[in-house]
């Protein structure tokens, strides 16, 4: 195992240890619209995820007013708890609130998504 494994593998086990900071999520990733030629219509299938995310809100410091707004998320999860690439097609339910994946940041290990949510 390489380096950035083992960083993937410690973020994993240092997520288990957070105990109940992290809220169960249901993570939606929707595929690329497919065009329909015969009907005319475009359709995107969801696959649905349950994950343990840490959610919190931006620091003072992250908030522009303009792209990240005070009233965003940012959410926190190990790439090895999910089992796709995050998409701005993709949104998560937390609360039976719809939130969007409007931007997606990473590390150089690759390790630990960070999600920007904005409420749908």
């Amino acid at each position: 195992m390489g380096l950035a494994g083992a960083i993937q593998k410690a973020t994993q086990a240092a997520f288990l240890a957070l105990g109940d900071i992290p809220k169960e999520v249901s993570y939606v990733s929707v595929s690329e619209p497919v065009y329909n030629a015969t009907t005319g219509s475009s359709t995107s299938a969801e696959v649905s995820y349950t994950v343990d995310m840490v959610l919190s809100s931006f620091d003072q410091d992250e908030l522009d007013n303009q792209a990240i707004l005070p009233t965003d998320l940012k959410g926190l999860v190990p790439s090895l708890n999910l089992d796709v690439t995050p998409s701005t097609r993709d949104y998560i339910t937390y609360s039976s609130e719809q939130w969007n994946v409007v931007g997606i940041m990473t590390d150089p290990a690759d390790a630990l998504w960070k999600l920007q949510l904005k409420r749908s």
